[in-house]
């Protein structure tokens, strides 16, 4: 048979594990409840019938963090912003985690977590600018995030002085009425 030892980044012991075939699997939910998180070490010993034990071999296992969604573009209304994007080829990629802000303030909103691929921001004044990013999220957290992108609300035709509210968009024509 064959131990199993777990080891965490640092190279402290968390778990030993025997098994009587060649194959064995760390489940993300072992890995979970060892908090062994994205890198860790797995050590093999080879178990004689005695309780020998043979030479072992101890090897890291990485895990990277996701890469940074693609394709990333935005379309407006109103009151509000779509986000579409094409997500990483990632075995355990699960969503971004995306946040904006309207341009001139430091501080970030996280809108929420978006697990689909394209997601709507309501809610927002309309003629603003916001600047958005999204931030790829695997089992494990966060991996790499976009640059950050921005987006103009349109602007409502009522709030756009010397246009009718049959206006819907601001129109060089329509100020020489």
């Amino acid at each position: 048979g064959y131990q199993v030892s777990i080891f965490d980044s640092a190279g402290i012991y968390l778990r030993d594990e025997f098994t009587s075939t060649e194959a064995y699997t760390y489940t993300l939910e072992k890995n979970k409840v060892d908090k062994a998180g994205r890198d860790f070490f797995i050590q093999v010993l080879a178990r004689g019938n005695n309780n020998q034990v043979g030479e072992g071999v101890k090897f890291k296992v990485e895990n990277p963090q996701p890469a940074a969604v693609t394709g990333l573009s935005t379309g407006s209304s109103y009151n509000s912003i779509q986000v579409d994007f094409i997500s990483p080829n990632d075995i355990d990629y699960i969503g971004v985690d995306m946040r904006f802000r309207k341009v001139g303030i430091t501080a970030w909103s996280l809108a929420l977590f978006i697990a689909g691929t394209s997601c709507t921001v309501p809610k927002l004044n309309s003629g603003e600018e916001y600047e958005i990013e999204l931030t790829s999220v695997d089992q494990f957290g966060a991996g790499a995030s976009t640059s950050v992108i921005t987006s103009t609300t349109k602007v409502e035709a009522a709030e756009i002085d010397g246009l009718s509210n049959w206006a819907t968009e601001l129109d060089p024509v329509d100020l020489t009425f």
